[in-house]
């Protein structure tokens, strides 16, 4: 790595080391990095921030990125991979600035502190990915699926034996008869009114002994003539 110090000038690192010293009060105004073994410069960028929302264009790997003897200090950096490169390596990025404050590390995002302090030291760090080993199989042919069903079903208790369930005898259903004097009572309870009414619409009808009024004309006699008799009356 090449970059160019504040009163120091340009100066070199290897990928990996610190590029700058932390705690020396000299901000970076520009920097350019080689691309690892095994890594196409065409899968290395980088871009310097030069302010808030302000980067600078993205450059391939070995260009030179920032400014030199302006005095212009870069606030922070951003390194990435791309291409091949990113599904073999990973790239950190680590960096200390002039107050004090240390950012890092991080992988593929903006490095700059909250203050926006000058950028006074990195560390770029690319290594090859740690291959993700599947689990181990186990019981033979098992397939992982089957085992990870296994794992994570509940255990099923067997169901309880039913008994049989013994039936009654039908009972047939018994009709329900009203008593005899059920009816006869509500004959007798008719109140007197409805009974006197009904003697009066029949008046060939005897009254009753209890409606007849004291002094009261008696029944009509019987006519003779029913039953084959005669009068008995005086004759003409």
């Amino acid at each position: 790595m090449i970059a160019h110090i504040q009163r120091r000038g340009d100066v070199r690192a290897e990928l990996g080391a610190w590029m700058g010293k932390s705690g020396s009060g000299h901000w970076l105004e520009g920097f350019a990095i080689q691309p690892a073994p095994g890594v196409a410069p065409a899968d290395l960028e980088y871009q310097a921030i030069l302010g808030q929302d302000w980067f600078s264009p993205w450059v391939s790997g070995g260009a030179y990125c920032g400014s030199r003897g302006m005095a212009l200090p870069l606030l922070g950096l951003r390194v990435r991979l791309k291409g091949a490169a990113a599904e073999a390596c990973e790239c950190q990025v680590e960096a200390s600035f002039t107050d004090g404050s240390r950012i890092g590390p991080v992988a593929d995002a903006p490095v700059m502190a909250a203050t926006q302090a000058p950028l006074e030291a990195f560390r770029v760090v690319v290594r090859p990915r740690i291959p993700v080993q599947p689990p181990a199989l186990v019981g033979g042919d098992a397939s992982t699926e089957d085992q990870v069903l296994a794992a994570l079903a509940p255990p099923v208790a067997p169901a309880p034996p039913v008994g049989r369930v013994r039936r009654g005898r039908r009972v047939p259903p018994q009709h329900r008869r009203e008593p005899s004097g059920v009816v006869e009572a509500g004959q007798d309870d008719a109140p007197p009114e409805k009974t006197k009414r009904k003697a009066q619409a029949s008046p060939d009808q005897p009254v009753p002994w209890w409606h007849r009024k004291p002094g009261g004309a008696a029944p009509p006699a019987k006519s003779g003539r029913r039953g084959g008799q005669r009068p008995t009356g005086p004759a003409c």
